[in-house]
């Protein structure tokens, strides 16, 4: 938690609760989502192929993203880029491979613009 929370040790408290194994079981059972957190991941409802395959791919096969400085100027470049996208999609029709890097490309610029990389 941080130093400057107000309720330190409530928070800390909401944070165990949440990645616990009961909590992440009945969040993830009434989702339909895969539990991240390991000793959750052994309990009954999760030993479905579906789950299975879900395991292995975040066991396995998944890596963390790199920390992006700017993480909420590139979310909102590329979250207003691909907006962009679906509404010209859903009033002109398909969109080209040549209109969705150049979306993508000046979402990468203003990124770029704005210290991130």
């Amino acid at each position: 938690m941080p130093s400057s929370a107000k309720h330190q040790a409530a928070a800390l408290a909401l944070v165990k609760y949440l990645t616990s194994t009961p909590a992440q079981t009945q969040i993830n059972q009434t989702y339909g989502t895969f539990p991240p957190v390991l000793s959750a991941q052994g309990s009954p409802q999760f030993q479905t192929a579906e789950m299975k395959t879900l395991e292995n791919i975040y066991n396995n096969k998944s890596t963390p993203l790199p920390p992006v400085p700017s993480e909420s100027t590139m979310e909102t470049d590329l979250g207003g880029a691909i907006t962009h996208l679906i509404g010209s999609a859903a009033t002109s029709g398909p969109v080209s491979v040549s209109k969705i890097q150049a979306a993508l490309t000046s979402a990468q610029d203003q990124l770029n613009a704005a210290g991130g990389s």
